[in-house]
């Protein structure tokens, strides 16, 4: 007897792709085609809100990350010592997702830009959280 035919959540998808961006030890290239058919099926279905480089501290030890930070003399930095560091004006300029060069030669870089965590909007949250936190029977 053939199998039904069924589909698949957008939830599991994302869930999925957010895990293997953030475990994986594969190569760049790899995580980069994962991340092109979720980004092409979020914005189909019309729930793609966005996503965040992922971080030192989020990928697997030795890995390089999405995002990192670094004074002037490549010293690595927490993100809270890298804003803290900004004057009130580029501050915003970093809440506000703008380009800049940091005054004091502070810098973020992208040694990895596959290692991304991808958020939907409100509609898929609730299916979303399911997957993160199981429901107890």
């Amino acid at each position: 007897m053939p199998k039904k035919r069924k589909t698949f959540s957008i939830a599991t998808l994302l869930h999925k792709i957010n895990q293997r961006n953030a475990t994986s030890t594969c190569s760049p290239e790899v995580r980069q085609g994962w991340n092109s058919v979720l980004a092409d099926v979020l914005m189909e279905a019309e729930v793609y809100a966005g996503f965040n480089y992922l971080g030192p501290e989020e990928v697997p030890t030795g890995q390089r990350p999405g995002i990192a930070f670094q004074d002037k003399n490549g010293t690595s930095l927490k993100p809270t010592d890298f804003y803290e560091r900004l004057d009130a004006e580029h501050a915003q300029k970093l809440l506000e997702g703008e380009s800049f060069n940091s005054p004091n030669g502070d810098e973020r870089v992208f040694p990895d830009e596959s290692r991304r965590f991808y958020y939907v909007d409100q509609s898929l949250l609730k299916e979303y959280g399911k997957l993160i936190r199981p429901e107890e029977d």
